[in-house]
């Protein structure tokens, strides 16, 4: 896609993806220091239950405003719905692998992120 930079909606977009790519990159950080074996629940993980995903979309977010293209926000969208499915799989997962520390963590930390 051509990119129109100079513009309002290429900024806004640039903008949300640097912070999802913060984001992401202390997801990284912090999954990768948790011991082999044991549940995540700290730095991103003890904002949200899937950093990874939820941040991965929002990139997508970012970089579908940056662009101003409707078919990629539109794919954006359809990615998260059928990426919703995904969580819900891996958190029926955790719940077996886990127990009642992954219901804990569950109770009190949101599936993507604040009220979601």
């Amino acid at each position: 896609l051509p990119l129109k930079t100079g513009t309002d909606s290429f900024y806004f977009g640039v903008f949300i993806f640097a912070i999802a790519y913060i984001g992401l990159v202390a997801t990284y950080f912090n999954f990768f220091n948790v011991p082999a074996g044991q549940l995540a629940t700290r730095g991103m993980f003890g904002i949200s239950r899937n950093p990874f995903y939820f941040f991965t979309c929002v990139a997508y977010l970012g970089v579908g405003i940056a662009s101003f293209s409707w078919l990629l926000l539109m794919l954006t969208i359809i990615f998260m719905l059928l990426q919703h499915h995904v969580v819900l799989a891996e958190e029926r997962i955790c719940e077996v692998n886990f127990g009642r520390e992954y219901l804990e963590y569950k109770k009190k930390t949101p599936r993507y992120l604040l009220f979601f």
